[in-house]
């Protein structure tokens, strides 16, 4: 959201900020190593201890990372207050205008009109009451059908029909017992429709998003979100029991590890600085994401050949720089792409698959690390590499292009 609000402000000769936005990214990778390397070791137990370890530490981390976020949230909105883009103004605008002219000429119009509005507002309350009080409305109809026949002279009379009963209705199914949908069918019919409807209009909206202009993009785009979600995450939950199991002597001390933790996260932080210099040059935007995640799918298989500690170090701080410029890249590639009136949803979509696949990689990778520690390093490296290729696939170039 904050990218297409960021876009919709921005303009044509400035775009490529966005691009530069991606580096809070950074900064909060940063400032949770921080937390974590002062917390975690100082609190929690390096070796097993009998009756099961009591340390704390990822007690204080959540209590801090939970306390940050609140503040963050409730300076969002406290102190940030965002008005309206400049397409959904006109479009208010257009709407206003057109409830204007469509307004009665006359008085006699409007009176015209509020009779009618009148009429079907009373027969759908009467329909709605009759929904909702079937009670009420059997016992009138019964009352009605009686009084026809003592009149007819006919009396109580059995025409011998079997009425067979609806899904959901209490009675017998003779027609003269009380026939009526229980309670529990009624509500369910309501949910239905409910959701029915709120299908339907996701389905309306995901439609432009497929015209033959923006199918390729669309899909691409999707499968790119998700392959370098599950890469990133796969490595990142890997990452410190990695380092652990395979540091020194097969057994890397804590404060070591968390360590090396800020180091990745730190040599994140210029990747975004690169980047938007990189979209402006000769390669555009779909080819500084291709290259710089090839790069990272490169330094993903030297970080599991190389076993020395400073190899370790190097090659996951050069899998850490590649893989936020790719990710800065990908951040304002992807709304500048759609027209501001599906930008939302194409977003929003990709934000939603990126964050499903964030959710399945750990037990993934929970998986693989009881058969292999360095399965989950070769699946990401695979994973990096097919996003890219899908990268140079991308048909439409957004530089130099005004947002729409």
């Amino acid at each position: 959201v904050d990218g297409a609000l960021f876009l919709e402000f921005t303009p044509k000769k400035n775009q490529y900020l966005l691009t530069f936005l991606s580096i809070f990214f950074s900064f909060g990778a940063v400032a949770t190593s921080i937390l974590g390397y002062f917390l975690l070791p100082r609190y929690s137990c390096e070796a097993p201890v009998e009756g099961g370890c009591q340390g704390n530490g990822w007690r204080y981390m959540l209590l801090a990372m939970g306390g940050l976020e609140a503040a963050v949230v409730l300076c969002r909105i406290y102190k940030i207050n965002h008005k309206d883009t400049q397409s959904e103004a006109f479009d208010e605008n257009i709407e206003t205008l057109t409830l204007r002219f469509n307004r009665p000429v006359n008085a006699g119009d409007a009176s015209s009109s509020d009779e009618s509005t009148s009429s079907a507002s009373e027969t759908s309350e009467a329909n709605l009451s009759d929904v909702e009080n079937p009670r009420n409305s059997n016992s009138e109809r019964r009352s009605n059908g009686y009084r026809t026949r003592r009149q007819n002279g006919h009396g109580n009379v059995s025409t011998g029909i079997q009425h067979h009963r609806p899904p959901g209705v209490v009675g017998n199914g003779n027609g003269n017992d009380g026939d009526r949908p229980s309670r529990t069918w009624i509500t369910f019919q309501r949910y239905r429709r409910r959701y029915k409807h709120k299908i339907e209009k996701a389905l309306e909206r995901l439609g432009p998003l497929f015209v033959p202009e923006f199918r390729l993009s669309t899909i691409l785009i999707w499968i790119i979100w998700a392959l370098v979600a599950f890469a990133y995450t796969a490595f990142n939950v890997f990452y410190p029991k990695f380092l652990q199991e395979h540091g020194q002597d097969g057994h890397q001390p804590l404060q070591l590890v968390y360590m090396d933790i800020l180091i990745y996260s730190a040599a994140g932080v210029p990747g975004s600085v690169i980047a938007t210099v990189m979209v402006e040059g000769r390669l555009g935007r779909r080819y500084t994401m291709a290259v710089s995640t090839f790069g990272t799918a490169l330094a993903t298989i030297l970080f599991a050949v190389l076993s020395s500690r400073a190899a370790m170090t190097t090659f996951s701080a050069i899998l850490s720089l590649l893989a936020t410029l790719n990710y800065a890249v990908l951040y304002s590639y992807t709304p500048e792409v759609f027209p501001s009136d599906i930008r939302g949803t194409a977003c929003g979509v990709a934000a939603a698959v990126s964050r499903l696949a964030g959710i399945i990689t750990p037990l993934i990778v929970g998986a693989m690390l009881s058969v292999n520690t360095y399965f989950p390093l070769y699946t990401a490296s695979i994973m990096f590499f097919v996003s890219a290729v899908c990268m140079c696939f991308l048909p439409i170039e957004t530089k130099g292009r005004a947002a729409s």
